[in-house]
């Protein structure tokens, strides 16, 4: 087995850092892009949630071990949930680690960690203490109709939106494009760029597909709800697949 591990600081820029990072730990692993995506949600849950992005000089440390031909393992530990109190930490009265719950289709919240452990087959999961885990097979199971994975995609997304919220006037403003990036609480979405009927994000190649503000993407839904109203059809713009993304 190996092991790779590194130490990044309690801030937004960490995530990009980290999927750099882990890309070079998993030269022909063929899961290696949803392991990429995997550790940067779970270095963002940490940044956004963790005593390590929210209090000064916090760290993140990151540690993947590698089973070839198995198995991959991320592991990343954070100074644990912003609600710690100094009283709490003394007496160990720590929070319960929590089951990850579907969020709601406009949920800015719990997005990463519900496509984590979409993406492990539930392979994941949290202690309550800072000590975030995600085991992913070595090889990603194929998918019926669908062969191009999720991550891969999701990746295509963003780094041709180069981490930018790219509205092109979903959200009712003709030509507007939002500057929006990534940071603690406002996460990027990617959604259809079209009404999409039935077909659901997860069924879609990259090219229809776009990265969207949480502001931008509910403009795009409520202009999507008004003109369903107008003309009904079968679906919505950001139909339940949508939670497949952010």
């Amino acid at each position: 087995m190996t092991t790779c591990a590194m130490t990044f600081p309690g801030r937004p820029e960490s995530a990009a850092a980290a999927r750099r990072w882990a890309a070079g730990c998993l030269p022909g692993c063929p899961s290696a892009d949803d392991a990429v995506l995997a550790l940067s949600e779970l270095v963002t849950n940490s940044v956004r949630h963790s005593r390590s992005g929210l209090l000064p000089g916090g760290r993140i440390q990151v540690r993947i071990s590698i089973a070839a031909r198995a198995w991959v393992r991320i592991e990343v530990r954070d100074d644990g949930p912003a609600s710690w109190s100094a009283a709490g930490l003394r007496d160990g009265n720590v929070p319960a680690a929590g089951a990850v719950t579907k969020p709601s289709v406009l949920a800015e919240d719990g997005r990463g960690l519900w496509l984590v452990s979409t993406l492990s087959g539930g392979q994941a999961g949290s202690n309550g203490r800072g000590v975030h885990w995600v085991r992913l097979p070595w090889s990603p199971a194929p998918v019926a109709d669908n062969p191009e994975p999720w991550a891969a995609r999701w990746l295509a997304v963003m780094e041709r939106a180069r981490w930018q919220c790219e509205c092109t006037g979903q959200c009712g403003r003709d030509g507007h494009k939002c500057p929006a990036e990534p940071a603690p609480g406002h996460p990027l979405h990617v959604v259809p760029a079209i009404p999409a009927g039935e077909a659901a994000a997860a069924a879609l190649p990259a090219e229809c597909l776009v990265a969207l503000c949480g502001p931008c993407r509910g403009g795009a839904d409520r202009a999507a709800r008004k003109a369903a109203a107008a003309a009904p059809q079968p679906g919505a713009l950001f139909s339940a697949g949508g939670d497949g993304g952010w």
